[in-house]
């Protein structure tokens, strides 16, 4: 369909069994005042698929004999009623053939038996095709013209080329791999992988700008703006606007129909990088059929093609995951989604490249990923010092890499940044290993998490502890880096400094301290400090001027006079650190007892030495007492804690030992982490009663309040542009006091399975992962963002699609779909 003027439209309908076409121009009388106006004159052409043949039906109003003023019938609620007209009309009328002669010029114009209708032969000797367009010099109100189109044979030969692009993602696993065979575009396609298929389709403006060739922004649409990616998903979303508002007069429309500038640059893009340069020639194959079509039908082929070529770009990403990405749309949408986060920025990369990875079947692949790197979110995150997070990458391991079946990238990944170990921690801003930033107490942890993960996942097993692994940084603290990496040491040994650190001890101040790392910290938050306690074997770290954890915000406003305050500091004890550290322990007073771990322990810096086991047991019996707020106030003697402080019962503290006492009792979803790793720290009856809680009061539209809605704390906006006097939310001081962050949302429903594994928790958790399904498929950005403000609603400050965010969902899915209820049981050992 499209629309000529304001009232007139013509419509194309095209006969697939011999791809000949009608056309059919209709001037409607939609009210009074057009026929006041009288017959449209110089209408725009129609541009056909091939040759005027025929007339098929032409009907006017009769003017010679003015219509009644009457209403044809009466009112009526059963029928559309109208005024009664006279017309007359033509039909099956010959269009006489233009002589061989007239292709020597062009346009050429030839009359038709209906007066003010004339066809023009439109004629490119060169490319040796032509077309006709019908020119209609007037047309009356009420008029209709149906016009039959005999495909020209290049055009009916492209036309019968492009039929062929039927959507594989749909069909079954035969008929695609059947495709497959059919055509080049299939054939190159199916020698993608993973990396390659994250440049053809995704990749946003800020990641192609830095790369080292020129031209990387993203295609801009005049009168619409650049796309969100470079890749084919730039353009997919507004295709399928289009197709969905039957737009045929979108910008892109527009651009599709005045040349081929698109094409030119998907094409110059792909053929930047080896790995997709294979693509070029058979999708230039393809697409120069679509020169050959008429413009005004280019975008509706365009579309045609692209989706098409977008299923089958989509099949391949499935393919080359783990069998666990073939099932259902979700988790197809979720793996496809997965891609977003891993891809060529050799600038965020610190990889040891003469170190060989090996893929899932133990084939080495040296320098595979040499020049990749992992994006915390897109765009925020996409680029320079901003792009890899070690926080953010080991939170996202398991879903992006591990239940996706992407063990070689899992392995790489975790053996960068082991290279970058120091002080006993993994850094938080990793910036390729040149300046990382180590003032993040938790990623050490969930880099321990992530091994252990990966050691479950890949076929090697805790084998991968062997790995050696060319550390930047000599193993005593305060030094300066070694750049010539010469300090090897196996994947084990570092696992056993991070822990052997943490129970002597760690205390250092920032490297290059002061406003060029961090222009809001005050000078006491650059002070770095863990403690282990070892009656509890907790370990506390942090102070009130720094924070820690993911909850990171540090406050902005001079106005406000939070500039430099943490928002949330959770210095002590966090509840997520201490599950964190006891699944690290266990696992590791297991591989000891096997012997596949060299070390049964660490040593105190009184000399003992306290065992994997020992400490495991010790944790065991400590968590309950320190976290458990009870539901009923006389057992408070059970339990440690100050009844003056407790806002709310039958919650799990947030942390243990905080500076502000009160924060120790705010309810918030990270106790879910702990849930998670290492469930047997909790007493069933407690932990559902805890989830009970988080159930009803944080689990928001599609992530989980970051605070309790009682808190005086809570406020649920984010808006990080707003600069008033407001203490709790000027520049976005709120971050993580209500807001409602998606990925704790996975932990969350991976613990209401593991503490209530029956059918209908089961429905429960599939009806909230549902919600995640209708993000996926309506952002054009194909992900799942950051965080939302209050029940669900858009944050626009929010990063769009968070790697996180992704992950953990895919982790609920994997848990949900992978453990029936029989199957599921706590583990035993406390």
């Amino acid at each position: 369909i499209d629309m000529m003027t304001e009232h007139i439209f013509s419509v194309t309908r095209h006969r697939p069994s011999d791809h000949n076409s009608v056309v059919a121009v209709v001037f409607p009388v939609v009210h009074e005042g057009i026929l006041t106006a009288g017959p449209a004159q110089d209408l725009p052409d129609v541009d056909t698929l091939g040759h005027v043949s025929k007339i098929l039906l032409y009907v006017k109003q009769d003017v010679q004999q003015p219509p009644p003023c009457e209403i044809s019938g009466g009112e009526s609620d059963a029928h559309i009623s109208g005024q009664a007209w006279r017309y007359t009309q033509e039909a099956e009328l010959e269009v006489a053939r233009p002589d061989a002669s007239d292709g020597a010029h062009s346009p050429h114009v030839r009359s038709t038996p209906i007066e003010g209708v004339s066809v023009v032969r439109h004629t490119d000797v060169q490319a040796g095709r032509s077309y006709d367009a019908i020119r209609i010099a007037s047309l009356a109100p009420g008029s209709v013209l149906f016009v039959e189109v005999e495909s020209s044979a290049p055009v009916a030969a492209a036309v019968q080329h492009l039929s062929t692009c039927k959507s594989v993602y749909s069909c079954s696993q035969s008929d695609a791999l059947d495709a497959a065979t059919t055509t080049l575009v299939t054939q190159a396609v199916a020698k993608l992988d993973l990396v390659a298929l994250n440049y053809v389709m995704f990749r946003c403006e800020h990641e192609e700008e830095s790369t080292p060739y020129a031209g990387g922004a993203a295609y801009t649409v005049p009168s619409s703006g650049p796309m969100l990616y470079c890749g084919l998903q730039g353009i997919i979303p507004l295709l399928e606007e289009i197709q969905r508002n039957n737009d045929l007069a979108h910008p892109l429309c527009d651009n599709l129909r005045q040349g081929d500038w698109y094409f030119e640059y998907m094409l110059a893009r792909l053929d930047r990088k080896e790995r997709t340069r294979g693509l070029v020639a058979p999708l230039q194959k393809m697409l120069t059929q679509l020169s050959v079509l008429p413009r005004s039908v280019v975008p509706v082929w365009t579309s045609r093609v692209l989706l098409w070529l977008w299923d089958l770009l989509q099949q391949q990403v499935v393919a080359r995951m783990s069998a666990f990405s073939t099932g259902g749309a979700l988790r197809r949408a979720l793996c496809v989604s997965s891609l977003h986060y891993y891809g060529f920025n050799a600038e965020s990369s610190a990889h040891d490249t003469e170190t060989a990875a090996t893929d899932i079947n133990g084939e080495q692949q040296a320098n595979a990923f040499s020049d990749c790197s992992v994006s915390a979110g897109l765009p925020h995150f996409s680029h320079g010092w901003m792009r890899t997070w070690g926080r953010d990458t080991f939170i996202a391991m398991r879903g992006l890499f591990l239940v996706t079946g992407r063990h070689a990238e899992a392995k790489q990944v975790i053996i960068d940044f082991a290279r970058t170990l120091r002080h006993g921690l993994i850094p938080n801003l990793y910036d390729n290993g040149r300046n990382p930033r180590y003032n993040c107490r938790d990623a050490a942890w969930w880099f321990l998490q992530s091994v252990q993960d990966y050691a479950a996942f890949a076929t090697e097993g805790a084998a991968v502890l062997q790995t050696p692994v060319k550390r930047l940084f000599m193993r005593g603290l305060r030094v300066a880096p070694d750049a010539t990496g010469n300090h090897v040491a196996t994947l084990g040994e570092i696992v056993q400094d991070i822990l052997q650190a943490h129970v002597v001890g760690i205390e250092f101040r920032e490297w290059n301290a002061g406003p060029q790392i961090d222009d809001k910290m005050t000078s006491a938050g650059f002070d770095v400090r863990v403690t282990f306690d070892q009656e509890t074997g907790f370990v506390h770290g942090g102070n009130a001027h720094n924070c820690g954890t993911w909850m990171d915000k540090m406050g902005e406003s001079r106005l406000a006079n939070n500039y430099g305050v943490p928002a949330t500091p959770r210095d002590g004890a966090d509840v997520e650190i201490i599950g964190l550290l006891k699944s690290a322990v266990r696992w590791l007073a297991q591989l000891s007892a096997s012997g596949e771990h060299s070390y049964s322990g660490v040593t105190l810096d009184n000399g003992d030495i306290l065992t994997f086991k020992d400490w495991n047991a010790r944790l065991a019996a400590s968590f309950e007492r320190h976290f458990w707020v009870p539901e009923d106030p006389s057992e408070d003697a059970q339990f440690n804690i100050d009844p003056a402080l407790v806002h709310r019962r039958g919650i799990y503290k947030d942390t243990v030992g905080a500076t502000a006492a009160y924060a120790d009792y705010q309810l918030r979803p990270n106790f879910c982490v702990a849930m998670v790793v290492a469930p047997e720290l909790f007493t069933p009856e407690h932990a559902v009663t805890a989830l009970t809680q988080a159930n009803s009061l944080l689990l928001g539209g599609l992530g989980m309040r970051t605070l309790d809605p009682g808190d005086w704390n809570y406020r649920p906006t984010y808006v990080n542009g707003l600069d008033n006097t407001d203490y709790n939310t000027s520049k976005g001081f709120n971050y993580h006091n209500g807001p409602e962050w998606l990925w704790p949302t996975g932990y969350f429903l991976r613990a209401l399975w593991i503490f209530d594994p029956s059918e209908d928790r089961r429905i429960e958790i599939q009806s909230i992962l549902a919600r995640f399904e209708k993000h996926l498929t309506t952002s054009a950005w194909r992900g799942l963002p950051e965080l939302c403000n209050e029940n669900g609603s858009h944050c626009p400050d929010s990063c769009p699609t968070q790697a996180w965010s992704c992950s953990c969902a895919l982790d609920a899915l994997y848990d949900l779909e992978q453990t029936s209820p029989d199957s599921m049981s706590l583990p035993s050992e406390r």
